[in-house]
């Protein structure tokens, strides 16, 4: 957290419950100040290898996490890989088809990537935003075998 680009400590204080955990940051400022508040988050479950206790690793790497600015460019550069692997391009007056495909295309990335393939997860169609379907999965491997074969393929 930052008032006129300036590091603050807030005062913090924690309330968590089932499913449900909420931070409340305090801090003095007054009108015309510029706040930046940065939130990242970590995610690790007991399935993940080498893992004993999936809080003390999200905690360990919240803590250790570089900021905003580099997680953004890793994420840019990850990304861009992805497109460099998969993207489409199709010739003529093709846009809005050329968008559709590669918005499909999106979908299965950020839904199958290589952080999933150990796992049996569905695939959602929309990919993992939306909620149009509601979570409901139609899309089977057969359909996104060949494509994520060609994605993720070292």
């Amino acid at each position: 957290m930052w008032v006129d680009g300036d590091p603050v400590d807030p005062a913090r204080s924690t309330s968590s419950r089932p499913r449900h955990v909420t931070q409340l940051l305090t801090i003095e400022c007054t009108t015309g100040q510029h706040i930046t508040i940065e939130k990242i988050a970590a995610v690790y479950t007991s399935a993940d290898d080498g893992i004993y206790s999936p809080v003390d690793a999200a905690t360990q790497a919240v803590q250790h996490a570089e900021g905003f600015g580099e997680l953004l460019e890793r994420h840019v550069i990850s990304w861009a890989h992805a497109w460099n692997r998969s993207s489409i391009e199709l010739s003529g007056d093709v846009g809005h088809t050329a968008r559709v495909l590669n918005l499909h295309i999106f979908h299965l990335l950020q839904t199958v990537s290589k952080n999933t393939t150990d796992l049996d997860a569905g695939v959602p169609a929309r990919g993992l935003h939306g909620e149009a379907y509601r979570g409901h999965i139609f899309w089977d491997e057969l359909f996104i075998f060949p494509l994520m074969t060609m994605a993720y393929r070292s």
